[in-house]
């Protein structure tokens, strides 16, 4: 089962409400945000992450950055880099543009300032479609723990 299909099983059977938006193939965040017409607080991202030899998920806003430094201490590690875009296929299924929240054998963390809104966008695991949940229902669907994790894009 492909990951689009395997979100959607288990948004389902979890009963958890969402709503996909289809569009036109998107293949980065600035593309997917323009093609939904929204802003980018309001689209998340699902970033895999190398902590210390092991992978972690990382949610953020689409208006901020990870604060590497945040993490790393919050999380007591010390090393912290992006996966490689072969890494990131090889473990989610996905390509970076559109990776899915959904990674249940993957640590995931979600910054707290996705908890601000009332509806988040962001990737489904296909290149045509976002998903559209509120954030606790994306903390549900990722088992995503909260940390204090972003910083402002200025």
């Amino acid at each position: 089962m492909n990951k689009f299909d395997a979100i959607q099983k288990h948004l389902t059977e979890s009963n958890i409400p969402f709503e996909l938006i289809h569009h036109k193939p998107t293949h980065s965040v600035v593309e997917g945000l323009a093609e939904i017409g929204i802003e980018a607080s309001q689209g998340f991202s699902s970033l895999l992450m190398n902590a210390d030899g092991k992978f972690i998920m990382i949610l953020r806003r689409d208006d901020n950055q990870v604060s590497f430094g945040k993490v790393k201490k919050q999380l007591k590690i010390k090393n912290l880099t992006f996966a490689t875009k072969e890494e990131v296929f090889e473990i989610t299924g996905c390509n970076i543009g559109y990776v899915s929240p959904y990674n249940p054998e993957i640590p995931t963390y979600i910054d707290e300032k996705i908890l601000e809104k009332d509806y988040v966008y962001g990737g489904s695991g296909s290149p045509e479609h976002d998903l559209k949940l509120k954030p606790a229902d994306l903390m549900k669907l990722s088992s995503a723990t909260p940390l204090d994790i972003g910083k402002d894009l200025q």
